[in-house]
């Protein structure tokens, strides 16, 4: 564990990363300081740094975006402006540069996700090797804990397309690096495999704490439960195969990325063609006499 070391939870929100979070820092890697608050919606704690979900949340903000676009406005559309970026990643490496140092640092927000590359640059500037943990979990029980934790009190279809979002960046961002996905049900169901895999893919000399692993790490943490086939809202099997291929990697069997490719491209064409086609339709319906709005089709 010499050496200055960041791994990154890279997983979509109730995804099991605040679980797998803490399970790693009970083994012996390290948490950054000021973490958020534990609350209702998640009594065990998040194990997440409130100073760095806090400049992410500024830096989406200033773009017109939130944790909860399912647009990919920001990868590949966007021209940042340089003293912007810099100023962005100087906050970054200012944040790594506090962290606790001689263990790997676990860097767990799902807004890291849409922001990879910026965070790329600064923990490399910052001399961290990078390493990559991608949390999966079926997504109708994703869907299922954001609703009922009211974090995305919206459409089916809306957080589908966040999971399928955040998924598929993740996968797609995590490829340079060494990486292993796990499971939030194999989680629960055998940590000890579970970290044990993490340890061999990541080359990490983890001393695991059984006894408060034990205690934190209880079955009724799988609060919500599905099995069946999974709800396809945009008429593609997106969703299932995009799993289907994740839950394969947290099995330790080949990816096939060039499939993920294709499901990423078919999203980004179709999500971008109809946010251009509500983009004019607003645009014309603002421009146009409040007489004129409230009218109906003849």
């Amino acid at each position: 564990m010499n050496g200055k070391e960041v791994i990154f939870i890279l997983g979509m929100a109730r995804s099991g990363t605040s679980a797998l979070t803490r399970v790693l820092s009970l083994c012996g890697c390290a948490l950054p300081d000021s973490l958020k608050e534990a609350n209702d919606g998640n009594p065990r704690g998040f194990w997440e740094p409130l100073e760095a979900a806090k400049f992410n949340d500024e830096f989406l903000v200033r773009h017109d975006t939130t944790f909860s676009d399912p647009t990919l406005r920001l990868q590949g559309e966007w021209v940042f402006a340089q003293q912007e970026t810099a100023r962005y990643i100087e906050q970054i490496r200012a944040f790594l540069g506090r962290c606790p140092q001689g263990r790997p640092v676990l860097i767990k927000d799902a807004r890291i996700i849409v922001l990879f590359d910026f965070w790329l640059q600064a923990a490399l500037a910052e001399e961290f090797r990078i390493k990559v943990i991608v949390p999966i979990r079926n997504p109708m029980e994703v869907a299922a804990s954001l609703a009922a934790r009211a974090q995305i009190p919206a459409s089916l279809e809306l957080r589908q397309a966040l999971w399928l979002k955040y998924n598929l960046l993740a996968e797609l961002h995590s490829r340079r690096f060494p990486r292993v996905f796990t499971e939030y049900s194999r989680l629960l169901e055998d940590w000890r495999l579970q970290v044990a895999r993490i340890s061999r893919a990541l080359d990490l000399d983890l001393a695991t704490d059984a006894a408060e692993v034990d205690a934190f790490l209880t079955p009724e943490l799988h609060r919500q439960k599905f099995s069946g086939p999974i709800t396809e809202v945009f008429g593609y099997p997106w969703l299932s195969d995009t799993y289907a291929l994740l839950s394969e990697a947290a099995h330790d069997r080949p990816l096939d990325a060039a499939r993920l490719d294709e499901i990423l491209l078919a999203y980004r064409t179709c999500e971008r063609a109809f946010r251009t086609s509500l983009d004019d339709w607003r645009h014309r319906i603002s421009s146009q006499p409040p007489a004129a709005q409230g009218a109906t089709p003849g």
